[in-house]
């Protein structure tokens, strides 16, 4: 009869045994109908107990509390003189409808505006303008900004930024750009994993520099060899962990999307994929193709339990092209759909990719991001890193900004130090790191006697229901 209560799940199985052994102690006592209504009266206490613990920690039995980030470029996007741009290549492709819990969505960037008048970032759709920021006149340095919320398109739409001109070339700069959607009590939602970096040694090239283009850079392929698949060398590694996301929508549930271009329109086409590293064997079903000369946005879906898609091992992404038409990549996300929603892992790049070389001092202030720990159902939080160097000391630090959105002051989590040892390529994971209330995190990398090399600067979250201890 106690197991058919409405006050109670099977997540509650400490309880029952705990009311069972109750049971067994006052019916020896009490009459029988005492002894019911007396048991009633604890489980009702012990529920709204139950209640209100999932309440304060964010949380519910048919739900959960989470912010979910979208990035739209890791590649800066600067202003021209001549002209406003739309810049194709920072396209996502969202629906309202993959989102439930009352949510928000916010729009947020990272930017510096050196010209003498205020300039106005747009967030657009085919629609029109969805969102806008004002970057202030004279912003010398990066500076984080978020809009207040806005009502997104109905069903599926493609969003991108959209930069004003300036009296001179890239007086106005982009770093990072993203969709932030905040979910209370959700049962279902849709995550992005972001798979790409950006081009090359920022200390050999203008890297802050980019027009829509297609410009010289991104060229993302190391030799364009025709017709074979290339190792990108700025792609992330992203290890897939099925039991962390609960439960997979039915079908097709993940989607790889890319944003392609080639050089000559309608001519060899370019290809890109998702990659298993651990086997170095391509994910067919999620390739893609394009023959278009403007950065135009592909996207593949694919089930779970596609060939090559294992769980415990690690992807990246490959391209392919011919030389005879250069292909260039210029974003490459996974996403993937969930529905009875009880856990979930989500990524928050707080880092650019970069290098830094020996004795020197690096703060990688450029995807400065806001997580406020209320906001998330009995979070975890780890800080990982794809990156080398041979030096045996931690060399890279998630770095608390307090409540400032530009600038260096602030102090590494020491708990969140990353040693690489070693010259090759790793991913590293270290946590779970303690974060509290509602701050600014990007990251440190202090002066170390060898190089340093990261392509994967990630914040990840683990949030899962969970059922709070009960005492008397």
């Amino acid at each position: 009869m106690i197991s058919k209560c409405p006050y109670f799940s099977p997540e509650n199985s400490k309880i029952l045994i705990i009311l069972g052994k109750i049971v067994q102690v006052i019916s020896a006592k009490l009459p029988f109908a005492a002894a019911i209504v007396l048991v009633f009266c604890l489980s009702l206490c012990i529920s709204k107990d139950v209640i209100g613990e999932e309440h304060e920690h964010g949380s519910s039995a048919t739900g959960l509390d989470l912010v979910i980030p979208i990035e739209m470029s890791m590649i800066p996007c600067g202003s021209l003189a001549a002209r406003a741009q739309d810049f194709n290549r920072t396209k996502v492709r969202l629906s309202d409808a993959d989102y439930d819990g009352s949510p928000l969505w916010f729009f947020e960037i990272v930017a510096k505006n050196s010209s003498n008048s205020d300039k106005i970032i747009t967030l657009k759709t085919e629609s029109g303008p969805k969102a806008a920021i004002t970057v202030p006149a004279n912003t010398a340095f990066p500076m984080r900004f978020r809009t207040a919320s806005f009502t997104p398109d109905s069903g599926w739409a493609v969003y991108y930024l959209n930069l004003p001109a300036t009296t001179s070339d890239y007086q106005l700069i982009v770093w990072s750009s993203r969709i932030i959607i905040q979910q209370t009590l959700a049962t279902k939602t849709r995550i992005q994993i972001p798979l790409f970096g950006r081009p090359l040694d920022p200390h050999q090239y203008n890297w802050a520099i980019y027009s829509e283009g297609p410009p010289v850079w991104p060229r993302v392929t190391s030799s364009a060899a025709s017709g074979v698949w290339e190792e990108l060398g700025h792609s992330r590694r992203w290890k897939k962990e099925g039991n962390m996301y609960a439960d997979l929508a039915p079908g097709a549930c993940w989607t790889f999307e890319a944003v392609l271009q080639v050089t000559d329109e309608g001519k060899n086409p370019n290809y890109c994929t998702l990659w298993n590293e651990t086997t170095n064997q391509q994910v067919a079903s999620s390739e893609v193709s394009n023959t278009k000369s403007t950065y135009t946005l592909h996207y593949a879906d694919f089930p779970d339990n596609t060939a090559q898609f294992t769980d415990g091992h690690e992807f990246g992404i490959r391209t392919k092209g011919y030389a005879s038409n250069p292909p260039r990549v210029a974003d490459a996300r996974l996403y993937v759909r969930l529905t009875n929603l009880s856990k979930v892992q989500i990524i928050y790049t707080v880092g650019y990719e970069d290098v830094v070389y020996a004795k020197q001092e690096r703060f990688n202030d450029y995807s400065r991001v806001l997580i406020d720990v209320a906001k998330f159902s009995h979070p975890k939080f780890y800080f990982e890193s794809f990156g080398s160097s041979n030096d045996d000391q931690q060399v890279l630090f998630l770095r608390d900004d307090g409540m400032n959105d530009s600038g260096v002051e602030g102090k590494d989590i020491l708990e969140s130090g990353i040693s690489f040892m070693s010259n090759q390529m790793v991913r590293k994971r270290v946590g779970p790191i303690p974060l509290t209330g509602a701050r600014r995190y990007d990251v440190h990398c202090p002066a170390s006697p060898k190089n340093v090399s990261s392509r994967t600067n990630w914040l990840i979250i683990e949030v899962q229901r969970s059922t709070p201890s009960v005492s008397f």
